[in-house]
């Protein structure tokens, strides 16, 4: 199966429930404040290179590779006034949406917008601006990368420890920033949405068309990631019917099963619906990975009350294999100049 750069499926555009229940609500004149501030900043493009135009229209975007598409909408390698990027076209919110619901499903279309409003995460791919055009349409400007660690592994199998150590230390800054920064949940942390730069071999977290804002407790419900990412306690209700809460600890497990697939190339299947699946009882041993066993095993623990000994966002940056790969220095660009070599198709354009 051919895996997309950007993976696009995203919220069911005949319901507004995971949109309501993601976003903290607005009332009153708010909703035509930030409505009005938001259309005033179409247009306005800040580019790789410190250039900045304030006037870019759909005109402009001269497409020549589509990247991915779904439900969400589609992603395209296209040159915007001289510079090449990713260029999103987000599907139109229905026209019989309430505001309040159309701002709130706009507003999770353009979460990659928010990651270029506040402070920079260099793991975190960046948003440049954006048009938006009749029912909330959005269109995003984001840097261009050709491949996903998804994309590898399918060619190359399996991904050696010392490099996947990298790329769980910036897979954990950008979902650090993402909680701290944005108080958001990735809600889809998975090999595709993690882009690697060949330049640099710095890895960045796209795709937050599932993301949510949280509240202080940090809980968000539903289950929107893909599946075989999902942690166990997540398709569960308890002994009151309700069904289990997304947690920061919902995304650690997503980021351990990933790191454990990077390392084993393979995760077991199970195509049962999620109700009648049980917890994956996954393992690393150190002849598995000697340097990262022990991480992934903190994140992938499957009790019930996993939550409570499972790291949470904080926590997992704070780990001690993470802050040593923070530090140590691994030349991924030579394993990925390497891969790429053998692997041609890897870095070109397209599906």
């Amino acid at each position: 199966m051919t895996r997309e750069l950007l993976n696009l499926d995203g919220f069911d555009s005949s319901s507004g429930a995971d949109a309501r229940d993601s976003f903290p609500p607005v009332r009153g004149e708010d909703w035509e404040t930030r409505i009005q501030a938001f259309k005033d900043n179409s247009g306005n493009v800040h580019f790789e290179d410190g250039t900045k135009d304030d006037g870019v229209r759909v005109a402009d975007i001269c497409r020549s590779a589509k990247l991915g598409s779904g439900s969400f909408g589609q992603v395209w390698k296209a040159t915007v006034k001289g510079h090449t990027l990713a260029v999103k076209f987000c599907n139109p919110i229905i026209k019989d949406f309430k505001p309040e619901q159309k701002w709130a499903k706009h507003t999770a279309k353009a979460m990659e917008i928010d990651s270029a409003r506040g402070p920079r995460c260099a793991n975190i791919l960046p948003c440049y601006g954006y048009i938006i055009g009749e029912n909330y349409s959005v269109i995003l400007f984001l840097q261009f990368m050709t491949t996903s660690l998804g994309k590898i592994l399918e060619r190359s199998g399996t991904i050696p420890d010392l490099v996947v150590g990298k790329f769980a230390s910036d897979v954990s800054a950008g979902m650090y920033h993402l909680r701290h920064t944005f108080k958001v949940l990735h809600r889809d942390i998975k090999p595709d949405n993690m882009l690697i730069d060949k330049r640099t071999g710095v890895v960045k977290l796209c795709d937050f068309g599932l993301a949510g804002k949280v509240n202080d407790l940090s809980q968000i419900t539903s289950a929107p990631t893909t599946a075989k990412y999902l942690a166990p306690e997540i398709g569960t209700r308890s002994v009151d019917g309700k069904k289990s809460e997304w947690t920061t600890q919902t995304d650690v497990y997503s980021f351990g099963i990933s790191m454990y697939e990077l390392i084993k190339g393979v995760l077991p299947v199970d195509n049962r619906p999620i109700y009648l699946k049980e917890p994956l009882n996954l393992h690393l041993t150190p002849n598995d990975s000697p340097n990262l066993h022990t991480l992934v095993n903190d994140c992938l623990l499957p009790d019930k009350d996993a939550e409570k000994l499972r790291p949470n966002i904080k926590n997992l940056d704070h780990h001690p294999v993470i802050r040593r790969f923070r530090v140590e220095e691994i030349n991924v660009v030579t394993w990925l100049s390497k891969t790429l070599t053998e692997h041609p198709e890897l870095d070109s354009d397209g599906l």
